[in-house]
């Protein structure tokens, strides 16, 4: 029963983002774009296994606060061209002792 698990949790992970309405505390999954949805499904698959596995939900919230701010970045579109601008990068001075 706990062997097919993972993989089990992993399914019903990318599932939950299949359907029509998500509860209103994960709105901000709207804000991801397709590839960041596919690797929050999968980072969230991994976090459900080991907080039922280690009786500690820690990891899963930490994720959860991960994603969203991720989702908000994303959702900003002068950070987005901030950090696509590019950068002219100078190399530091040696430095002396």
């Amino acid at each position: 029963m706990v062997a097919g698990a993972p993989e089990r949790l992993r399914k019903d992970a990318v599932a939950f983002f299949r359907v029509e309405d998500l509860p209103d505390s994960l709105g901000w999954v709207d804000a991801l774009t397709s590839l960041q949805l596919r690797q929050f499904a999968v980072e969230l698959a991994d976090a459900l296994k080991d907080c039922l596995l280690r009786d500690d939900d820690g990891a899963l919230k930490l994720l959860l606060d991960d994603w969203e701010a991720t989702a908000e970045v994303t959702s900003s579109p002068e950070i987005v061209a901030e950090l696509r601008r590019r950068k002219n990068y100078q190399p530091l001075a040696t430095f002396s002792e």
